[in-house]
């Protein structure tokens, strides 16, 4: 019930000033707060177990309980990258730490110890994120974000670097296609990419391995081998 309050936009004019603002700001960090919780005890995850023939009542229903909240979550992300289109620093600061702790777990299974399991950042995540930077149309704004997102982001962690590289990359193949199309003005985007491409420190040859003192998330082994 509070998610569903907590996600209802009361209004979506971000010329609305400091008090609205401010309001939206611990919207989305409550928000944040709550996912946070939901992820930590496990009611809502991002696992992906491969096809179970038989799968119990009590199974079942866990499963539906999470694809119910990965619909608020997917509600929330939307509404995140939405705010950081219109170039506010609260929203992009709720984005980093929502993708922070929303670990993609791919091809385990729920018996295998921790340590055995793939958790690494989610690429898509990081992709809506960049894309929603891009967007940012105010110079002054789209850069002080980019910074942004590179000092707490990208640059701390080895694997916030990749990701936000690999996330440029696919941004910029969008972005000459819509050019080769020239369906539309892709300037300021183009000019956005490249502004937080230059902001993105270089990996170093002795960061090559993910370790959990340069990491987001703590990896198994076989992360780097195993990420798309």
């Amino acid at each position: 019930k509070q998610l569903k309050i907590l996600l209802k936009e009361s209004n979506t004019n971000y010329e609305n000033g400091v008090d609205f603002h401010r309001k939206e700001a611990h919207r989305f960090d409550q928000l944040r707060k709550l996912f946070t919780s939901l992820i930590a005890n496990g009611e809502l995850n991002f696992r992906r177990n491969g096809n179970n023939q038989e799968v119990e009542e009590e199974q079942d229903a866990k499963q539906k309980w999470n694809a119910h909240l990965q619909t608020q979550y997917n509600v929330y992300i939307d509404q995140l990258c939405d705010s950081i289109k219109h170039g506010n620093k609260y929203a992009l600061r709720s984005m980093c730490g929502i993708i922070a702790v929303s670990c993609c777990q791919q091809h385990q299974k729920p018996q295998q110890p921790q340590e055995m399991r793939i958790r690494r950042v989610d690429v898509n995540l990081v992709h809506r994120m960049v894309d929603a930077l891009s967007c940012v149309q105010e110079d002054n704004v789209a850069s002080e974000m980019a910074k942004m997102a590179a000092a707490e982001f990208a640059n701390p962690y080895v694997d916030g670097k990749y990701f936000v590289m690999k996330s440029i990359k696919r941004c910029s193949v969008e972005v000459y296609d819509l050019m080769q199309s020239k369906k539309e003005d892709v300037t300021v985007v183009a000019d956005n990419l490249t502004t937080l491409l230059l902001l993105v420190d270089s990996i170093a040859p002795n960061q090559a391995h993910l370790d959990s003192n340069l990491s987001l998330l703590i990896p198994s082994s076989d992360s780097a081998n195993n990420a798309d």
